[in-house]
């Protein structure tokens, strides 16, 4: 592994795997402890104290921002021993978009694979984002006492975006994020939708390749050929609400408004 931004490259993966979980999760006690040393056949862990749900995206995010960040660092193959990242990417794009309930599992996952590239790319766009806490997080981390810290502890000692979760330490589960409409098919008015959460560091271009990858796995083939006023289903590059979608989790059926749209 070749880095180049002379930070201990375990604690940095895991930093990163704990940032994204913080701010994805966005509650204090969503991290329990930070870990890098090994851990039976892993070399770090990230403790992550939140209800598990495999159609939930966010988690695809989390996994996949530890490779990102030793890309960003310089590794010249940050997916090389983060295999295991992978795979939980790959499973939760497969229940989260629906794709995977087939017996067709060549098909699917080939369907799978923008997906988790949208996915990889929200990853880096996420890393790019607070690369300052999750620098300062693997710098603590890597002089930690046995390399281990409380997610409060890491949370203190990343500081910036994260910083607020330092100061509390009992659960306290934040309403389920409020959508965004990012595309829409003029055609069939499937609909793709992000979270504000999400949407508030993503950068366009990752926007739309993962709106593309959303209507795809929703079903609409439909190009800008097929609309009658010529428009295709672009998302909008300033982020601005086509819709606002209410409520609900990541893992919401796709091509559908969550409890109405605004």
């Amino acid at each position: 592994m070749a880095m180049n931004d002379g930070i201990d490259p375990v604690a940095l993966h895991e930093s990163a795997h704990a940032i994204a979980a913080l701010v994805l999760l966005g509650d204090a006690a969503a991290v329990g402890t930070v870990r890098a040393t090994t851990v039976g056949e892993t070399v770090g862990q990230v403790s992550i104290d939140w209800p598990y749900d495999a159609g939930d995206l966010r988690w695809a995010i989390i996994a996949l921002a530890g490779p990102e960040a030793s890309r960003r660092a310089g590794d010249n193959a940050p997916y090389l021993w983060g295999g295991y990242d992978v795979g939980q990417a790959v499973g939760n794009v497969l229940v989260a978009t629906g794709i995977g309930q087939t017996a067709d599992l060549r098909g699917a996952l080939a369907e799978a694979v923008d997906a988790v590239d949208a996915a990889r790319r929200m990853a880096f766009d996420l890393v790019e984002a607070h690369w300052p806490e999750i620098a300062r997080g693997a710098a603590a981390l890597a002089a930690a006492p046995g390399r281990v810290m409380t997610g409060p502890e890491f949370a203190r000692a990343a500081g910036g975006a994260v910083a607020c979760y330092a100061k509390t330490t009992t659960p306290s589960a934040p309403p389920a994020p409020g959508y965004i409409e990012i595309a829409r098919c003029p055609v069939c008015g499937v609909a793709a939708i992000m979270p504000h959460v999400v949407a508030s560091w993503l950068n366009p271009g990752s926007t739309a390749a993962w709106a593309a990858a959303q209507m795809r796995a929703a079903g609409c083939t439909h190009s800008a050929a097929d609309s009658a006023d010529g428009r295709r289903a672009e998302p909008d590059a300033a982020l601005g609400p086509v819709g606002v979608v209410d409520g609900g989790a990541l893992g919401v059926p796709l091509g559908r408004e969550q409890n109405g749209t605004k």
